[in-house]
């Protein structure tokens, strides 16, 4: 998908007004939405066209299947689930798909982005060897993409320098995108030599393929891909492929059986760490290869540039395991599974996590009700106090009261109409109040005897209260106090 194929007259066609063999020409219009512009890839078994929105105005890219794939059911299935796998894929680092639909003649097409740009194969093509920071940088890069891949359990299967596309973003800096998940095999690249173009219909890219994929396609697992990529690798920083053949059958049996070159025969400037880095991508077993994605960035970062320090992050944070990618609202209760039980958190399954979760739970119910328990006795007994003082206040205002009521019914205060001498001087104890007393005397009628007038008892002696001893004579009777003229005098 490269924006340097621009020849709107691939090769075969013949030219302005003949047939074209892709059955679109400039200007012809795609599903009523999509405008020709040139057409950028013609394959064995599909072609890819850069198109425009007509309503947005957006340059996309088309790839459809033709010949006899396109009338090919199992081909049709395996190329719809081939871009429904793509499109779970939301890396920067892999083309962004964005529809797939059908064809007025049945054959299917998948709707992408259009990049600017050109792939490394043609990067490689064009200036030879790269330096190594900038092809370790290019292949970490497209670690990032094939491991968000890895993660949705999708294998690539044919990386190869021509589908990994070399654009810019905003900011200038270079950008690598992995083309063609699954689809490689059904759009080849017209720039591949003849005997490539030949063995791709059937095998795909045989120079790039790991010795268990040779033998057989459905075998293979991610450490095929980490094959490709240490072919990649080699290719980008010697210039060369590390397995060398002048047939393909020659070149088969080389994959198979023949050691990998040594990539400092080309480079004598590769460190030599990087080379066995490479050793260990190109074991004919694959067991002695690295087991993931983020095993192969952690042995390629001390070669990169410091630019790609993000891409290494990212790489190992999407090879952690299912069980640690965890929604947030999960994250404590797995947490508190883990310490209750001690496991480590990748051997626990989540079924585990949420037995051994059980017993803290309970325990953290049980402090809980525990906490409620003593604040609520607490307050009790707070109520329960307060209570008690409001009461004992109310029964000593009580007995105040009552022992006002019986020394007043029973003559103990003076009464301010009684005549009282003035030659004896005041105690000099202070009375509790004798004039407020008096005066409430005065106010109140007697209760044993109603409407008798105070003035009808004022010979009558007043007993001496227990409470203070009678004073030698009578203090001077209040100021406003009246003598009743008509009282006995003694």
């Amino acid at each position: 998908m490269s924006s340097e194929h621009d020849a709107t007259a691939p090769a075969g066609e013949s030219g302005p007004g003949g047939p074209s063999p892709t059955g679109f020409r400039p200007g012809d219009v795609i599903a009523d939405k999509f405008r020709v512009e040139r057409v950028l890839g013609v394959g064995g078994m599909g072609v890819v066209l850069a198109v425009t929105h007509l309503s947005l105005g957006e340059p996309y890219a088309i790839k459809y299947l033709t010949g006899h794939a396109a009338m090919d059911p199992a081909a049709i299935a395996r190329f719809l689930a081939e871009a429904r796998a793509a499109v779970r894929i939301k890396s920067e680092h892999v083309v962004r798909v964005s529809d797939v639909g059908q064809l007025p003649n049945g054959s299917p097409y998948i709707l992408m982005e259009q990049l600017q740009g050109c792939d490394l194969g043609e990067v490689l093509a064009d200036h030879g060897p790269m330096p190594v920071a900038t092809a370790v940088d290019y292949v970490l890069q497209a670690c990032v993409g094939i491991a968000e891949a890895h993660a949705l359990g999708v294998v690539h299967r044919d990386l190869k320098p021509s589908n990994l596309f070399l654009t810019q973003r905003l900011d200038g800096a270079p950008l690598v995108k992995v083309l063609d998940f699954g689809i490689a095999k059904a759009v080849d690249d017209p720039s591949q030599s003849a005997v490539k173009t030949a063995t791709d219909a059937v095998f795909g890219s045989p120079a790039y393929m790991s010795p268990e994929q040779i033998r057989s396609a459905r075998s293979v697992d991610t450490r095929t891909d980490i094959w490709s990529l240490g072919v990649i690798l080699h290719e980008l920083l010697a210039g060369e492929l590390p397995f060398k053949a002048e047939t393909v059958g020659g070149l088969l049996a080389a994959v198979a059986a023949d050691p990998a070159d040594d990539v400092r025969k080309r480079r004598p400037d590769v460190p030599a760490a990087l080379a066995e880095v490479l050793h260990t991508c190109l074991q004919k077993d694959r067991t002695k290869r690295y087991a993931t994605i983020a095993e192969l960035a952690t042995a390629l970062s001390d070669f990169r540039s410091p630019e790609s320090v993000a891409s290494v992050g990212r790489i190992q944070r999407l090879s952690k395991p299912a069980g640690a990618l965890q929604h947030l609202s999960g994250y404590s209760r797995d947490r508190m599974a883990v310490a209750s039980t001690g496991r480590a958190w990748a051997t626990t399954t989540q079924e585990e996590r949420s037995a051994a979760a059980a017993p803290a739970t309970s325990r953290g119910g049980v402090r809980v009700w525990a906490i409620l328990g003593a604040v609520a006795g607490v307050a009790l007994l707070v109520g329960a106090a307060l209570g008690l003082r409001t009461r004992a206040r109310h029964l000593e205002a009580a007995a105040n009261q009552e022992v006002r009521a019986a020394a007043t019914n029973a003559g103990a205060l003076p009464s301010a109409a009684a005549p009282l001498p003035s030659s004896v001087p005041a105690p000099t104890e202070p009375a509790p109040a004798p004039t407020t007393l008096a005066s409430t005397t005065k106010s109140q009628p007697d209760r044993k005897a109603p409407g008798v007038a105070p003035a009808t008892r004022t010979n009558a002696k007043p007993t001496p209260s227990p409470a203070r001893p009678a004073a030698p004579s009578a203090p001077t009777a209040p100021t406003g106090a009246t003598v009743d003229p008509t009282a006995d005098s003694h």
